[in-house]
């Protein structure tokens, strides 16, 4: 993201903020990216207006941000997005389809990128968080993701179990610093873990982080993007040559 696209976000969630609060309504933002979320956190504590991040499911990557001047437990993910359940109409007969096979076929039909949130794929079907303007026209459009017929509707949230794409992973490390864990958790040098945490491109709780030398906490959310996430649950133990023996939870 350039310098002019950066303050082009920055004025937009001004923008949105000052609405809420001198209107005493609800805005929201579009669906922000990891990069646009770190930007938002850096001008957070500056608005004057309560605000909710939300995503659709605990773990989510995606978000939008939401202003308001109501009680927040009154805020839920549904009052501003969808979720849409695609479905093969001849599963027996379908190809297997990628996350970009799914993302190309909603941007195909006009669906922009902010308007989606995470698209997660479960078996031979996919769940998509989409804003509520989108969810219609992806309903009326949507037919074939590559070469397979689908079914597209609209379901409940509770609808996705997430255990399925959640593998817990033990890992043994020197240290329980970003570097180490990222090279250990993608099976990769501690150099090229480097690379990527100078390439603006390890994201923890949706902040960029910069910083080899990090120190992870239990629950944090570790985002590495072309690799994937992962949840660093805790120290399980030390072994007696010194080295940490670590428990993490692996999207797959």
């Amino acid at each position: 993201m350039n310098v002019k696209e950066r303050q082009f976000l920055i004025n937009r969630i001004s923008d949105l903020a000052n609405r809420a609060y001198c209107k005493n309504i609800t805005t929201h933002t579009v669906f922000l990216n990891l990069y646009e979320q770190t930007i938002f956190q850096s001008i957070s504590t500056s608005l004057q207006v309560s605000y909710k991040i939300l995503g659709g499911y605990d773990y989510a990557e995606r978000k939008l941000v939401c202003f308001f001047s109501c009680n927040p437990e009154n805020i839920e993910d549904s009052d501003f997005m969808d979720l849409l359940h695609i479905s093969n109409k001849n599963p027996k007969f379908s190809q297997s389809v990628s996350h970009r096979d799914y993302l190309g076929a909603l941007m195909n039909i006009g669906i922009e990128r902010h308007m989606l949130g995470d698209i997660c794929i479960i078996g031979d079907e996919a769940y998509v968080y989409v804003l509520k303007s989108a969810s219609t026209i992806i309903i009326d459009n949507l037919f074939d993701i590559r070469h397979n017929k689908v079914n597209v509707s609209k379901t409940d949230f509770r609808a996705i179990d997430f255990s399925s794409n959640v593998q817990e992973k033990i890992i043994n490390i020197a240290s329980n610093r970003l570097d180490s864990i990222v090279s250990s958790v993608y099976n990769i040098s501690r150099a090229k873990a480097n690379l990527l945490i100078d390439a603006d491109k390890v994201f923890i709780d949706s902040k960029l982080i910069n910083t080899h030398s990090h120190v992870l906490k239990p629950e944090d959310i570790v985002s590495v993007r072309g690799l994937g996430r992962f949840i660093y649950s805790d120290i399980e133990k030390i072994s007696k040559k010194g080295r940490l023996v670590v428990k993490i939870r692996q999207y797959i």
